[in-house]
């Protein structure tokens, strides 16, 4: 065995975490002036220069990146805070099993025509692309996404079917015009016959317009209802727990998702629903952003990351939720 001089004197040279020859030639000609036989202070030797590298790389921080991204993952994490993978098989991802919970509400409101359509579609669409942005190559998700694009390009067959038969009605209306023009613009020349025929049709295309337009506009306050029903639901369960700093980034993504879809801005009773939405979110993104004030380093060590308190997007057009459909065909498409 080494003495402790000796010892130290492979320690100091090891300060760099490399032994060079020079500093081994050095170190064996002071064994085996100690009488240590060459060869064995050759094994002694290389059995020390590893000890101490052993002692050095256990009492040196551990640095955890994630395989998927390379991003450095902060401490007690088991999800990548960067791209979402699952670091840890033991951590549960309560964020994959939220997104496929709320496909498969929005498949089934879709489905079952209980909820305003393009409101679901909204939804469905910004989950979906969550979805498939963080957990494209599961294969349980792979099958939800399809089944959901699968449901909206049939409900876009079913409305262009609707706007098919509106275009046909305007058409009706139009040649009904035009016959009854002719019909009273010839004077003397025009039987009464005739007019009364062109005023007879006239009459009964602005009747069924007429009643189109008031089954339209019911239909209008019925979808309103049902989407002022539905997002209060939502902020009910969001309201069921109390604010604390493991539960604040999903309720405030979830708050995220209370988004108001315009069927018709010039609606009294669309707008008359729309202010008390706005007015019970309202309260409830003031008691976040008041918890947060009060908490946000913890909040912020808890998620390994800043929460974002963006609330501003509080409301959407069925158009632009349309829009968003076609420019997604457009790219699925190209695809």
């Amino acid at each position: 065995m080494f003495s402790e001089s000796l010892k130290q004197l492979i320690e100091a040279s090891l300060v760099d975490g490399v032994l060079t020859p020079e500093e081994r030639t050095v170190i064996l000609k002071r064994a085996m002036l100690e009488g240590v036989d060459a060869d064995e202070a050759n094994l002694l030797l290389d059995a020390e220069v590893q000890k101490i590298k052993l002692q050095k790389q256990a009492k040196a921080p551990k640095v955890n990146k994630c395989p998927a991204c390379g991003e450095i993952l902060p401490a007690l994490t088991g999800i990548c805070p960067s791209c979402g993978n699952v670091v840890d098989s033991n951590v549960h991802n309560h964020e994959l099993d939220f997104l496929i919970e709320q496909m498969n509400r929005g498949l089934s409101q879709l489905k079952s025509g209980t909820t305003a359509a393009p409101m679901v579609i909204a939804a469905l669409d910004e989950h979906r692309r969550r979805a498939m942005t963080l957990y494209g190559d599961n294969p349980k998700v792979q099958a939800l996404l399809g089944e959901v694009k699968q449901e909206i390009d049939e409900y876009k067959r079913l409305e262009a079917e609707k706007k098919k038969t509106d275009d046909e009605l305007k058409k009706m209306e139009a040649k009904a015009k035009i016959e009854a023009a002719k019909n009273s613009g010839g004077g003397s020349a025009l039987s009464n016959k005739g007019c009364q025929r062109g005023c007879l049709i006239s009459f009964i295309v602005f009747t069924i317009m007429g009643f189109i337009g008031m089954a339209l506009n019911a239909d209008k306050d019925e979808k309103t209802d049902q989407q002022y029903e539905q997002l209060m639901g939502k902020l009910d369960r969001i309201k069921e727990e109390p604010i604390t700093i493991e539960n604040f980034e999903q309720k405030a993504y979830d708050m995220k998702d209370l988004v108001w879809i315009t069927e018709d801005k010039y609606s009294e009773h669309e707008q008359k629903k729309k202010k008390a939405f706005e007015q019970k979110t309202n309260n409830y993104i003031n008691q976040l952003m008041e918890f947060y004030s009060a908490n946000a380093a913890a909040i912020t060590k808890h998620c390994g990351h800043p929460v974002s308190l963006d609330f501003s997007k509080r409301e959407i057009s069925a158009e632009d939720v349309q829009d968003d459909i076609d420019y997604d065909d457009d790219f699925d498409d190209e695809d």
